[in-house]
This record gives C-alpha cells, sequence and structure tokens, in this order.
C-alpha cells in the first residue's frame, strides 16, 4: 500500500473517538458494542500505532493482564 494512504490511515486510527469506531463498525457490518468501540479507541488513541504492522497491532489490541485484577 502506498505509504502515504498508510500514514492518513495511521492517524485517522489514532485519533479516533470511540462514537466514530463505534459508527464504521456499524457501516462495514461488524458486530461492537458501544462500550467495546469506546474501549479500543482508548486502548489506540494516541499511541502512533502502525496498523499495518503485525506486531505493534496485536500489542495494541492484546489485554492488560491487570484489568482483570483491577476493582
Amino acid at each position: 500500500m502506498n505509504p502515504i494512504i498508510q500514514q492518513l490511515v495511521n492517524t485517522r486510527i489514532n485519533q479516533v473517538t470511540g462514537s466514530e469506531l463505534y459508527q464504521y463498525a456499524k457501516q462495514y457490518g461488524v458486530s461492537v458494542k458501544p462500550e467495546q468501540a469506546e474501549a479500543i479507541a482508548k486502548r489506540v488513541r494516541g499511541k502512533n500505532i502502525n496498523i499495518f504492522d503485525d506486531g505493534e497491532r496485536k500489542k495494541a489490541l492484546r489485554s492488560d493482564p491487570l484489568s482483570r485484577t483491577r476493582p
């Protein structure tokens, strides 16, 4: 993919809000709850993740092991 397009997509991903992500999910037929969309957006927002890099993408979306122990 063109590096300029990748940069544009990565910039957009790193600025997405939960409501925007939820709208994109509905638009493309992805089943997600608004709370899930917000959680995903919080996890990636502002992290400068390269969504086209498998390792970075997996690391960004991997669940936080400490979240299971927090009240």
